[in-house]
């Protein structure tokens, strides 16, 4: 987002509705600026898709059905920019903007401005079924005969499904520590808090 920004091409205050015509009209507007800080009142897809009786560990679903489902909700948790209550389908409808105003996926998009440039080299965004991932630690789930590995079917990335490496890891720390003096703004973007109508600074920045 913050390089799209950075190119003019997005804004912390367009309405989600430019990106997703058919969103419910709330009475108060959704914006970028919103998903980021969790503020936007949008629930949380994982939670809803529990609510509803779907295994989201062994049942199909990706952003499109994501999308579709917030699109569903009759009402928010509260008004846009009025608290934090952190949802991933926020992240996951950025996700979404982000691939719509690039014209790329998102591994794509943030490999070719972000982490090559970063030297992070190791690190994607799991965007298909079927690739292999070199080195990639697999976590396991406990069952009644032993361990099994703990696989998922689901392709919604935006709010996590990226891959990494310590090396990786410690560049993008370096990064927000602002020590990477290309990406100092990228940093600071990172780390600044809104205002909230209450007067009190929100508990949460952009992603951190």
């Amino acid at each position: 987002v913050w390089s799209l920004i950075e190119a003019s091409k997005l804004s912390l205050e367009d309405s989600i509705s430019s990106f997703f015509p058919d969103f419910p009209d709330y009475g108060n507007s959704i914006k970028i600026k919103h998903l980021l800080n969790h503020s936007s009142g949008i629930r949380n897809y994982q939670t809803t898709m529990y609510l509803s009786g779907f295994d989201y560990n062994t049942e199909y679903y990706d952003n499109a059905y994501v999308l579709e489902l917030a699109q569903r909700q009759r009402g928010i948790n509260h008004r846009p920019g009025e608290k934090i209550i952190y949802s991933n389908t926020n992240y996951n409808l950025l996700a979404l903007i982000v691939e719509q105003v690039s014209n790329q996926n998102l591994n794509a998009y943030l490999k070719a401005n972000i982490l090559i440039p970063l030297g992070m080299d190791d690190t994607f965004v799991r965007i298909a079924h079927g690739k292999p991932i070199k080195n990639r630690a697999i976590g396991y789930q406990e069952q009644k005969d032993g361990f099994v590995f703990n696989t998922s079917t689901q392709l919604s990335y935006g709010a996590g499904s990226m891959g990494s490496n310590l090396n990786d890891l410690s560049l993008w720390a370096k990064m927000l520590k602002g020590q990477t003096h290309e990406f100092e703004d990228l940093a600071n973007f990172l780390k600044t808090t809104e205002t909230l109508p209450s007067g009190q600074k929100a508990n949460y920045a952009r992603g951190l």
